[in-house]
């Protein structure tokens, strides 16, 4: 696994005294990984004494793949990236006609969902909504899950899709 922290000291809360603000995130950023690390890695937003995002922390797996399954239909499939695993749902999605071909799928209908049957997203547009939704995960070779996809890594894999349904729809045109 490998631990980054990354803070952005450009702003008015490090104005007065720089030193004090960034001691304080350091500490708060301690308190947090003590309360709530797991063993699936972390991934949370570093806020400044004003209540700005100033960055980020996050425990991620590096060596894990990206473990997709579209829906009840599909097979889990591995992917080293999630560009890939974009663009395999919207294979999928464009092969079994799951979403309206004038509209597409925009990065907006992408949002998590974290049920008792899955851990992954739900696409709006689509009927890949609820526990029938795409499992979508960080896991090891047996796609075994390690850890859920963070907001950003999300939202990687939303704009991916968008793209991938965008070529798809063109191909078909």
């Amino acid at each position: 696994m490998k631990f980054t922290l990354t803070i952005d000291t450009d702003n008015a809360a490090f104005d007065a005294d720089r030193g004090e603000e960034l001691a304080g995130l350091l500490k708060d950023v301690a308190r947090r990984i003590t309360t709530e690390a797991n063993t699936m890695g972390f991934s949370f937003a570093v806020r400044d004494s004003n209540g700005n995002t100033v960055g980020r922390a996050e425990l991620l797996a590096d060596s894990a793949l990206v473990w997709v399954r579209v829906g009840d239909a599909d097979d889990y499939q591995q992917f080293d990236t999630l560009a890939e695993a974009g663009q395999h749902v919207a294979a999928h999605l464009t092969a079994h006609g799951d979403y309206d071909p004038d509209g597409g799928v925009e990065s907006e209908d992408v949002a998590r969902y974290v049920g008792p049957a899955l851990t992954g997203v739900v696409i709006h547009a689509t009927g890949y909504v609820g526990n029938n939704g795409v499992s979508l995960f960080w896991g090891n070779v047996h796609a075994q899950i390690d850890r859920a996809l963070t907001d950003a890594e999300i939202l990687a894999f939303a704009t991916a899709l968008e793209a991938a349904v965008e070529e798809e729809r063109e191909e078909y045109r």
